[in-house]
């Protein structure tokens, strides 16, 4: 519960202004392919949120790391099974989707 707290204190830092400058580029892929990794979204959430950030401005590249790393894991769910499972599977998990989230942002980008 604290760690969704602070999560939703940090947001307004980890999702700035969208810039059209920056809107798909690769630090932008890579950012919100971390950001996906860290905020709890309830199932069908990440949609209206990726539609609301691309009419903002947001490029298809880093709408897409986002909506892949969105629904799979996130730091409070990853914290609440750390007693089931080692950490080294849950590191394993999040890099594994982390890594498929860039690659799919960059799919996106070249894509569309």
């Amino acid at each position: 519960m604290i760690t969704v707290l602070i999560l939703g204190g940090v947001r307004a830092w980890l999702f700035p202004t969208i810039n059209p400058d920056w809107g798909n580029s690769s630090l932008a892929i890579i950012g919100f392919a971390l950001a996906g990794l860290l905020f709890v979204i309830p199932t069908a959430g990440e949609i209206p949120i990726a539609q609301t950030l691309m009419a903002a401005g947001l490029g298809a590249g880093p709408a897409a790391a986002l909506l892949f790393t969105l629904p799979v894991i996130s730091l409070p769910s990853a914290i609440m099974v750390s007693r089931a499972l080692p950490w080294r599977v849950i590191a394993a998990l999040a890099g594994m989707i982390l890594l498929l989230g860039i690659l799919s942002g960059y799919v996106a980008m070249i894509w569309f």
